[in-house]
Formats: C-alpha cells, structure tokens, sequence
C-alpha cells in the first residue's frame, strides 16, 4: 500500500530499498520475512509525517487484519511534539526516528514479541475461561489490562457498575505480574470499612494510637506489599482518606495511624 510516500508492508517491498536513494537492504529482508506472521504490526517507512486522512486509512486496514501500526521515520526528520501526540491518540501504536536499520529491527522485533506475548495471554484459559466477551471493545479492554500487567508498575483505575467483573480483572492482574518475588493479592470492601478506622485498615496502626489501639496492626497496603491490593468501591471511602490514597500513589510511601 503506497499513500503520497508513505508505504506499509503489506505490499511487495522491492522497490522500497532504493526509494528517494536510501539503501534499506536489512529492513527489507526482514520485514519481507515477516510480513506474514500473525500480529506482526504494519511498519510504515515514511518520507514524511502522514496526514490524519492517510493515517486513518493505514489504521483502517491494519484493523481488519488485526494488527498494530508502527510508523518509522529517518532521524532527520523534525516532528512537531503534536502532530506525534495527534497521531497517537489516532491509534497509531508507536512513532521512531531511527538512524541505522538494526535500530529500527530492534524496534520493530520488540513491538511483536510484546503484542505476542498479550495475545498469548488472551487466547490462554486464564483469560478465556473467566472472562467472556466478544465484542471488539472489551477484546480492546482485555488487551490493554494485559499490557499493563506485564508492561508497567502504574497503579490501574477500574471503573464500572458493581456485578461487571472488576474483581475477576484484579485477579487477571495479579496472576499475571511476572515479579519473581510477588506477593498474595489483598482485597479490600470499602464498604464494609467503619469510617472512624478506615485509616487503620489501610495503613495500620501504632500500639496506644486510639482508645482501643492495644497492640500495633499491620493496615492492608503492608499486607499487599510485593503483591496486588484491590480496592472495592474506592469511592465509598472518606474524601480525605482519598487524598491520603492519592498522595501514596504519587509518593509510593505512607505513614500508620499514630506513628
């Protein structure tokens, strides 16, 4: 597919290696051997930024065929911050300058074993047995749940009415974090937290700390330390308990009741 200089691979690469006199020999050949395996992303070589109306058309057909678009441009190019960010939110998976070809190789065999290894998880009975739909929407979901349990360390956000599956995608998390070291999952009701002692269920407390407070406690955020904590129905807590929560996610510290 050719778009006013911009070419994919899933078209006959022959002449791609001599374009605009830039010799290519190792990006064709292993892009030419590759082109063909399931979930291999559409690498566009590009002699320019695409406009949004020849990315939308790349987009649409690397949909059908389920893959991913990784746009490739030499590292002489200036992008303009936004237009990357325009092209980003469109879908496009990833954007690289690159300066020598086993860069870009390097890039590109890293894009596809990360979109293998999500793929294999979701065709996996982990995923299929507890975890049912079809539609392209929540396939998109589960994808992006995978990625950031095998991908990242950030603190994910599900939202959704109770009885939708939070908790089974919490275990889905947990199962899946690769840590050789990790820890139990803790889940927590916030519903059934009495106000007056959310902060120690949370995060504990010292001996002496309230009325009742005759031995230290170790709060759920020391339980679920290298490993998963889940919190039901956050917003259920006190406001300022959640700003509490919120400054231990920027932070990565907190403090027990008392202490």
């Amino acid at each position: 597919m050719e778009h006013n200089g911009v070419m994919s691979n899933n078209r006959c690469w022959k002449d791609i290696s001599s374009r605009e006199g830039r010799a290519m020999p190792a990006i064709v050949s292993y892009i030419e051997n590759k082109k063909n395996v399931p979930g291999f992303p559409y690498v566009i070589l590009a002699d320019h930024l695409p406009g949004t109306t020849e990315c939308s058309q790349l987009l649409q057909e690397a949909s059908a065929d389920g893959r991913s678009v990784v746009l490739a441009l030499n590292a002489h190019h200036n992008i303009p911050g936004k237009d990357c960010w325009d092209l980003l939110g469109m879908g496009i998976l990833d954007i690289i300058e690159y300066e020598q070809e086993t860069e870009l190789i390097d890039f590109i065999e890293s894009v596809y074993q990360r979109k293998k290894s999500i793929n294999d998880i979701l065709d996996s009975g982990l995923v299929k047995d507890n975890l049912v739909g079809e539609s392209p929407c929540w396939k998109n979901f589960l994808a992006e749940i995978v990625e950031a349990a095998l991908y990242s360390t950030a603190s994910i956000l599900l939202i959704g009415e109770s009885g939708t599956g939070k908790e089974l995608i919490s275990r889905l998390v947990h199962t899946i974090d690769k840590r050789p070291d990790k820890k139990k999952l803790i889940i927590v009701d916030c519903t059934t937290i009495v106000p007056e002692l959310s902060g120690s269920e949370l995060f504990g407390h010292e001996r002496g700390s309230y009325t009742s407070a005759i031995q230290s406690r170790e709060g759920a955020m020391a339980l679920a330390n290298g490993g998963t904590l889940f919190l039901d129905e956050v917003g259920e807590l006190p406001l300022t308990l959640q700003a509490e929560l919120l400054r231990i996610l920027q932070e990565g510290t907190y403090k027990k009741v008392g202490s």
